[in-house]
């Protein structure tokens, strides 16, 4: 068995390929760039069925959309590979990356963060664009048989340099926020191919 660096009690962020594969994957939000260069990343968890200790990290279109953020959020299931059919897998979680840290302040237009120029984000984790679209994009993969049978959602987390944050579709929004109990957070670095601060 494999033992994982600085575990965060999170099976799938506990994954080693996945948290190789969200290290690669952040490279290409240019986090280290001015905000205007910076582009969030986006990529769905898949798990064959029957076998859920398969589990695959598959990078999606790179935002944001060329028609704003709706096709930067629809396009993510077309851009599931042909390869992984509904029934034989299924998308265990999405997966939402952010080049800022949690208390940056937002300059770039507001697909790219969910808020406006100048817009400073009151709580770390997910924008209440995220919340929205994490219920969008549950709904849809539900609808298009790729949710395992019985699952009500698919959660969504969303990742910056030093937090994972887990948050789960149709959540009301005056409960979209760090106290819910619908909302998880864990120390994890991106930055680094081990994940540890």
């Amino acid at each position: 068995m494999s033992v994982i660096d600085c575990p965060t009690g999170n099976p799938l962020l506990d994954n080693a390929g996945v948290r190789d594969s969200i290290h690669e994957q952040f490279k290409r939000t240019l986090y280290d760039q001015p905000q205007a260069s910076r582009r969030e990343q986006i990529a769905v968890i898949v798990e064959q069925a029957g076998h859920p200790e398969n589990q695959i990290y598959i990078p999606l279109v790179e935002g944001p959309g060329t028609n704003g953020c709706s096709s930067y959020w629809n396009n993510a299931i077309s851009g599931l590979p042909s390869a992984l059919p509904a029934g034989a897998y299924y998308v265990v979680a999405f997966v939402h990356l952010h080049p800022t840290s949690p208390d940056e302040v937002i300059t770039y237009p507001p697909c790219m963060h969910g808020g406006m120029p100048g817009f400073v984000k009151a709580a770390p984790g997910p924008s209440e664009p995220d919340w929205k679209s994490a219920t969008t994009l549950s709904d849809a993969l539900i609808s298009a048989g790729y949710a395992k049978p019985g699952e009500a959602f698919i959660p969504s987390y969303a990742i910056d340099p030093g937090h994972a944050y887990g948050y789960l579709p149709h959540t009301p929004e005056s409960q979209q926020s760090s106290n819910n109990p619908q909302f998880w957070m864990w120390s994890y670095n991106p930055l680094s191919p081990t994940g540890c601060p």
